[in-house]
C-alpha cells in the first residue's frame, strides 16, 4: 500500500482555543458544549447558547494531560487548554480524521513537553513539521476506522454491563419469608483468631527454606501475592504461629483498608498484626453459610472502622454491638450462588474488555 510522509501542519488546519472562564460560560447557559483540556466527561465543561463550530473536527488537549485527542462533531465551541484540528480543503477528501484519531493519537503524547508523569504541553508550534504516514487508500482508512468504531462501541457497552453488574453486587437479597429471620450477636457466631504480631515480610522469608509450606500467609491487604509458609515458631513468643486449620474463614483488614473482607475457602492461613481471622464457632456450622456473611454484610465491617485514611477496625465494639440477621441456609446457598454468577459473569465481561484494550492500544492493519 502506497503512504505518504506528510507533516501534521501539511494536511491539517489548526482551530485556537476561546478564553471562556466559568462565569461567561454560566451567564449564557445553553445547549452547545465547550469542550476543553479537562480529561473528566470528555472534556465538556459546560453548555452554552452560542457555537464557533459546526463542523467535525479533532481537538486535543494543549496543557495538563496534553496530547489526548478526541472527535467531535455537531455544533459546539473549543474551550480553555484545548485545539482543534480540521483536514485543509485539498485533503478533506483524502483522510478520515477518525482514522488519524485511531492510529496516531501516540504521536501526540510522544511530542508533549514538559514533565512526563505531571503537566504536559502541546501547540501548533510543536506539531505542525511533526510527521506521519498517511495511506493513499481512503478505503483503507475507513475500513481502519470502521473496526475500531465497532471495538469502541463493544467497550462501551460491556462497561455499561459491568457497572448495572456492580450496582447488583452491592445490593441485599433475600427470597424467603421475614419470620424466619433471626437476629443474632456476631460473639455467637465467630471465634477470632488474631494476626501473629512480629510476622513481617524479613521475618517469614527467613523461614521459609523448609519445604513443606502448608500454610497460605495473608497479610492486611486483599491483593497481594499469596505465600505459603511452613508451621514456624511465632516470632514473638514461645509455640507456633497462630493460624486458622482447614477450615473456611474470613479475612478482615485491620489496619489500612479497615474494615475490608474476604471470603477464605477451606484451608489452613495464618496472618499478622495487619488482619483478624474469623471462623464459625462449631454450633454455627451448619446453619451458616460464610460466603454469604462476606456477600451481604460487607457495609456492617466496615461500620466498625476508623474513617482516616491509614483506619483502624474496633474488633472490640464489633464483638460488643453487631449483630446478623440469620435466614434460613437454603436461601443464604441460594443468594451465595446468584452473586457467585454475578461474579463469574463479570470476571468473563473484564476478561474481554482487557483484549479488547490490548486491540486498540495495538497498530494494526487490514490488508
Amino acid at each position: 500500500m502506497k503512504v505518504q510522509d506528510k507533516k501534521i501542519g501539511e494536511v491539517f488546519d489548526f482551530i485556537g482555543e476561546e478564553n471562556l472562564t466559568e462565569e461567561n460560560c454560566y451567564n449564557r447557559l445553553g445547549i452547545y458544549p465547550v469542550y476543553s483540556g479537562q480529561t473528566e466527561n470528555d472534556g465538556m465543561v459546560s453548555n452554552v447558547n452560542f457555537f464557533k463550530e459546526k463542523e467535525p473536527c479533532l481537538t486535543f488537549t494543549s496543557y495538563g494531560s496534553a496530547g489526548k485527542l478526541s472527535f467531535r462533531e455537531g455544533k459546539f465551541t473549543i474551550g480553555r487548554n484545548c485545539m482543534g484540528l480540521r483536514p485543509k480543503a485539498e485533503f478533506k477528501d483524502k483522510i478520515n480524521i477518525k482514522w488519524f484519531l485511531y492510529t496516531n493519537n501516540k504521536l501526540f503524547i510522544k511530542n508533549r513537553k514538559g514533565d512526563k508523569d505531571g503537566q504536559g504541553l502541546l501547540n501548533k508550534t510543536i506539531l505542525e513539521n511533526v510527521k506521519f504516514q498517511l495511506p493513499e487508500d481512503i478505503t483503507y482508512q475507513n475500513k481502519i476506522s470502521e473496526t475500531y468504531d465497532k471495538l469502541f462501541f463493544i467497550k462501551d457497552a460491556l462497561n455499561k454491563i459491568i457497572i448495572n453488574i456492580n450496582s447488583l453486587l452491592i445490593r441485599p437479597f433475600y427470597f424467603g419469608e421475614k419470620e424466619h429471620i433471626k437476629e443474632i450477636s456476631v460473639k455467637e457466631i465467630f471465634d477470632l483468631i488474631s494476626g501473629n504480631s512480629g510476622l513481617t515480610e524479613e521475618y517469614i522469608y527467613t523461614s521459609v527454606q523448609n519445604k513443606d509450606r502448608p500454610i497460605t500467609f495473608l497479610g492486611g491487604s486483599l491483593n497481594e501475592e499469596i505465600i505459603k509458609i511452613p508451621l514456624m515458631s511465632h516470632p514473638k513468643k514461645d509455640g507456633k504461629i497462630d493460624y486458622l486449620d482447614n477450615r473456611e474463614g474470613i479475612l478482615v483488614v485491620r489496619k489500612g483498608k479497615a474494615g475490608t473482607i474476604r471470603y477464605l475457602s477451606k484451608g489452613k492461613y495464618a496472618t499478622n498484626d495487619d488482619a483478624y481471622l474469623l471462623t464459625l464457632k462449631k454450633e454455627y456450622q451448619d446453619k451458616i453459610e460464610l460466603k454469604w456473611i462476606t456477600y451481604e454484610y460487607k457495609d456492617l465491617f466496615l461500620k466498625y472502622s476508623s474513617s482516616s485514611d491509614n483506619g483502624t477496625w474496633n474488633k472490640g465494639r464489633f464483638f460488643n454491638e453487631a449483630k446478623i440477621k440469620i435466614i434460613p441456609l437454603k436461601y443464604q446457598e441460594k443468594i451465595v450462588a446468584y452473586y457467585d454468577r454475578l461474579n463469574e459473569l463479570k470476571k468473563y465481561l473484564l476478561d474481554i474488555l482487557k483484549k479488547i484494550e490490548f486491540l486498540v492500544d495495538k497498530d494494526f492493519h487490514i490488508d
